[in-house]
């Protein structure tokens, strides 16, 4: 028995059973190939591997079929040829939808493209400022005041935590209610997406009391989507009485594809005085919101979650605490060579100065912030992060609290796990429940 030699195999038909066998096995290799280098390119080996498995999966297969898609092309009819091409859209599209369901954050066809369907909601008057606040805290500008770029800690006061003088009226809804709004920036060339505004039952009834704020920030690819807070918040909410913080979802990165790093940036503008300056403001003139530092929190996941921990230490004056869920440790942590290339020209000065445990060091004593972060134990490169900021935030005076989950990775059930952490971790704070003891 004798073998077909390199010559006799490219001499064969493509029409014949073993031309293409051959062709379909080498579509399939470099297909695959073509995926893996996919997955190369999105970031540094470390943060490719822990990828869910079955996202990386996804490409790698998705890369296989495309290669198989672009084989039949060589010597096909004109009819094959379109066929194989039309395939070539499909499977890119069929592939970022397997990734998407492995990470689960896009629930539907709106959130995956930037665009989540949620009603416009309609808000309640604010009525007059407050003459106390709700919990403890430290004073804040006056309701409607605008914050400015500079901050620094105020002095703190200790009123009577609402949940000791809160008395749930026979009216109050099961649930809260969602919607969105319009918090356009001001000048600051950041073109943003709706935002959308999370109400607790205890908002939605009459004389409704002064509540806490959380500003929440999604990651990248994302949207402005209050579907897992809501949900988070409606438990909470559930088990004290209707008392849950307002949430304000808002939008820092302008378009799914677009990692703005929430910072100023000639390319992608004033994306983070959007988010402390553009966005309080709107929120003390359109909710019934405390006036203190201590009931506003700054906070996010995986992008957003980085966005939170460097806004916190810039803007005290705003902000009294603030939560991290598997956030990025800096901006542009998964490419950093990349990132001081394109966002920082080589300034390797300034790119240190943005990087948050940079900013608790240089942050004035933090007491009275709370820091809270959480992720999970299958995705050590997050925990690695966490342990370091929060390491940073605890020597700049600040109290810090850290939620390390056995399993969840930096998909849908670590964002769900360190919503219900991080949130519940800051009732006592916002005086919406007893220090636990």
């Amino acid at each position: 028995m004798t073998f077909p030699t390199l010559d006799d195999l490219l001499r064969l038909p493509v029409t014949t059973p073993t031309a293409v066998s051959l062709t379909a096995l080498a579509a399939v290799l470099g297909g695959t190939a073509f995926g893996v280098l996919v997955l190369l390119a999105q970031g540094p080996l470390e943060w490719v591997s822990e990828l869910p498995p079955q996202a990386a999966a996804c490409v790698v297969a998705g890369g296989a079929a495309l290669g198989v898609a672009l084989a039949n092309l060589i010597g096909a009819t004109p009819w094959r040829r379109v066929g194989a091409l039309a395939a070539v859209p499909a499977l890119v599209v069929v592939t970022a939808l397997g990734v998407n369901g492995v990470y689960g954050i896009n629930p539907t066809l709106g959130a995956l493209v930037g665009r989540p369907v949620v009603d416009t909601l309609q808000l309640p008057p604010v009525g007059p400022a407050p003459t106390a606040q709700a919990a403890g805290g430290s004073s804040h500008a006056a309701r409607g005041a605008r914050p400015t770029d500079q901050a620094g800690p105020r002095k703190t006061q200790a009123p009577k935590p609402l949940y000791s003088t809160w008395k749930a009226p026979a009216d109050l809804p099961a649930q809260g209610r969602t919607g969105a709004v319009d918090i356009p920036p001001t000048r600051w060339g950041f073109v943003a997406r709706r935002a959308a505004v999370y109400l607790p039952p205890a908002a939605l009834v009459a004389n409704a009391p002064v509540l806490s704020v959380v500003v929440f920030m999604m990651g990248q690819p994302g949207s402005p989507d209050p579907s897992f807070i809501a949900t988070a918040l409606d438990r909470l909410a559930a088990r004290h009485h209707g008392l849950a913080p307002i949430a304000v979802v808002v939008d820092q990165i302008g378009r799914p594809d677009t990692d703005t790093m929430c910072l100023v940036s000639a390319r992608f503008g004033k994306v983070r005085t959007y988010v402390n300056v553009d966005v309080p403001a709107w929120i003390h003139s359109h909710l019934r919101v405390r006036t203190d530092r201590a009931g506003w929190t700054v906070a996010g996941y995986s992008l957003g979650g980085g966005c939170a921990q460097g806004y916190l230490p810039r803007y005290l004056d705003t902000w009294g605490s603030g939560i991290a869920i598997s956030g990025e440790e800096f901006p542009g942590s998964d490419r950093p060579v990349r990132t001081l290339t394109e966002m920082f020209r080589g300034d390797r000065a300034a790119y240190e100065a943005v990087k948050p445990v940079n900013l608790l060091a240089a942050a004035k004593p933090i007491k009275d912030t709370l820091v809270v972060a959480t992720t999970c134990a299958d995705a050590p490169a997050d925990v690695t992060s966490a342990r370091r900021v929060q390491a940073a935030a605890a020597k700049a005076g600040a109290r810090t609290v850290l939620h390390v989950f056995p399993t969840g990775g930096h998909i849908l059930p670590a964002l769900r796990q360190g919503l219900d952490a991080g949130l519940a971790t800051l009732y006592p704070w916002w005086g919406l429940a007893p220090t636990a003891r």
